[in-house]
């Protein structure tokens, strides 16, 4: 995949992190009002860091896919996104942070589907 594909994968990632969330609060707060500012910022995280696997392992051969491009990378992000530890965090940041780490995994998902596809750890590892 090339960084245009990848850039509105994590669009799509950001609105669908942000419906998500809305349709989560909806459901307990009817008069809740849908955040277009937040859809805007989500969309927008997702354009910019949907790259960012490429960043940290640049994309110059087919086999550049190591640690950040790895299962073990998408586990550390999850646990990023919803370890124990987020529950200390403020809600605004934590949004930023969610949707940073659904358009990485976006990112991954959409490696995960080629035939490269994604190592467990390192593709020398295992």
């Amino acid at each position: 995949m090339n960084a245009k594909q990848h850039a509105c994968i994590g669009a799509i990632a950001g609105a669908g992190y942000t419906v998500g969330k809305y349709l989560w609060i909806k459901r307990k707060e009817p008069n809740y009002d849908f955040p277009w500012k937040k859809l805007i910022v989500n969309m927008g995280i997702g354009l910019t860091f949907a790259m960012l696997p490429d960043w940290l392992e640049p994309a110059i051969n087919p086999n550049h896919r190591k640690f950040f491009h790895s299962l073990t990378a998408a586990g550390i992000v999850c646990y990023g996104m919803y370890g124990k530890h987020t529950n200390k965090i403020d809600v605004n940041l934590l949004d930023c942070v969610r949707s940073t780490g659904f358009t990485y995994l976006s990112h991954l998902a959409a490696d995960a589907i080629t035939p490269k596809s994604l190592p467990l750890i390192h593709p020398k590892i295992i």
